[in-house]
């Protein structure tokens, strides 16, 4: 028997995450060696991250065309690329590899809903929102400094299931 309301669902993502940060205090990056950036220091970061999301996900029975979804659990990446501009009064650098300044691992809690609308026949359309909230600190700063960047976001996937 298999179950027609709650299913394991997972997946592979390639993902691109971005974000700006000040510094405001004096730091060093691990990409630049002994080199210290002046106070507000602002760094651009672009990152790519293969992901696995771990969902469960529960369906509602069909209500004419429409499923209705809701989705819980969590999500493991790695990066696979970083980059970043960096704008301060010290310095002032552009695609620099920042590779050493972004921890390899991430992973957080992944929630969302969503509807399915049959087409025809095992044919869905798939529309869902969801939201993920990073539990480890992205940046990987020398030790001693005392920020902490995680990552959180809305998604909106559209897809066609055959």
């Amino acid at each position: 028997l298999i179950p027609k309301n709650y299913a394991f669902a997972t997946g592979l993502l390639l993902s691109y995450e971005g974000g700006k940060l000040i510094y405001g205090d004096s730091t060093k990056f691990n990409s630049y060696g002994d080199s210290v950036f002046a106070p507000n220091t602002q760094v651009d970061y672009r990152t790519q991250y293969l992901q696995i999301p771990l969902t469960m996900k529960l369906r509602t029975n069909q209500i004419g065309y429409m499923t209705y979804f809701g989705q819980f659990g969590l999500q493991a990446g790695v990066s696979i690329r970083s980059r970043a501009d960096i704008t301060g009064s010290s310095a002032s650098d552009t695609g620099v590899d920042f590779h050493q300044d972004v921890t390899l691992p991430d992973m957080g809690l992944l929630i969302g809903g969503g509807f399915e609308r049959e087409i025809s026949g095992n044919t869905a359309f798939h529309a869902s929102i969801q939201f993920y909230n990073g539990f480890v600190d992205v940046t990987d700063n020398p030790s001693g400094y005392k920020t902490k960047s995680t990552l959180n976001h809305f998604r909106l996937q559209l897809g066609i299931y055959f």
